[in-house]
């Protein structure tokens, strides 16, 4: 790709550029021993990166949709909600165990991260997980929508 042209991709993507060229290599794996490859490559990142763009332009629309109220009662923390869940944490779970749930479930840390951590076999860990799940599901059925 050119450099100007991939330079303006670049910075309009930012953080995003690395998973950009990250996701077109492995699109074109298929393609690597092709005399083409670097233009078949080129053409999927250009492709691949308007995609982003095109996606991020959609969600700030969407966004400038909802009005500022709106907004504002959606980031508004529910307060009631952190203490019971804290309160339904140290309820059922150790100190281990419930830094392992928080750090699932908020993506900080992979089923293999936790099976680790808490010494589990893969299956003990899987039914853990799902066990939590259902447990917090069960505690927390009045702030369900």
């Amino acid at each position: 790709m050119g450099t100007m042209r991939q330079s303006k991709l670049q910075t309009s993507l930012g953080d995003d550029w690395e998973d950009v060229v990250q996701e077109a290599n492995l699109r074109c794996l298929r393609y690597q021993h092709n005399q083409e490859y670097e233009r078949i490559l080129t053409t999927v990142i250009r492709n691949v990166a308007l995609d982003v763009l095109v996606k991020r332009k959609q969600d700030r629309k969407m966004y400038d949709q909802i009005s500022a109220e709106d907004r504002q009662e959606a980031y508004t923390p529910n307060f009631g909600l952190i203490e019971d869940v804290r309160r339904v944490l140290r309820k059922h779970w150790n100190q281990k165990e419930r830094d392992a749930i928080f750090l699932y479930f908020t993506g900080q840390a992979s089923l293999r991260d936790i099976q680790k951590d808490l010494g589990k076999s893969t299956t003990d860990t899987h039914r853990f997980m799902g066990a939590s799940i259902v447990t917090l599901k069960e505690e927390l059925e009045d702030y369900a929508p």
